[in-house]
């Protein structure tokens, strides 16, 4: 398990900030979230980045339902452009292949990146 299942915890504003910050993406950029709960970092990235590909990996379906929802009113209310791409995908990110990543975005429990780094070290 990379959160716990007890409750979960949003990404605070501030943090996707100083992930924007830090990130610096790029247009030819693939973002992964890994965890993307209700789709708020990938909405955020997406709306003030040149980057234009973006994945999310949920593995609790109704999150990624909510996060399928939040981005497509994202895009009607305009915030997100429309040549940018943004695919949620219902699975355990332990088994994603993340060799099409170019960058990652991770707000996990300590334990959660621990199992998840050697995977990520693997597929760059």
């Amino acid at each position: 398990m990379l959160a716990p299942r007890k409750k979960l915890w949003s990404t605070p504003t501030a943090a996707i900030n100083t992930a924007a910050r830090l990130i610096q993406l790029t247009a030819d950029d693939t973002m992964y979230d890994v965890g993307c709960g209700d789709g708020r970092v990938i909405i955020g990235l997406a709306s003030n980045s040149p980057c234009r590909k973006f994945v999310g990996i949920e593995i609790d379906e109704e999150r990624a339902r909510e996060a399928e929802a939040n981005v497509e009113k994202a895009r009607r209310d305009g915030q997100i452009p429309e040549r940018t791409s943004i695919t949620i995908r219902r699975e355990n990110a332990m088994e994603v292949d993340y060799s099409q990543a170019t960058a990652v975005f991770l707000y996990l429990v300590p334990r959660g990146l621990k199992l998840l780094k050697p995977i990520l070290l693997l597929a760059t």
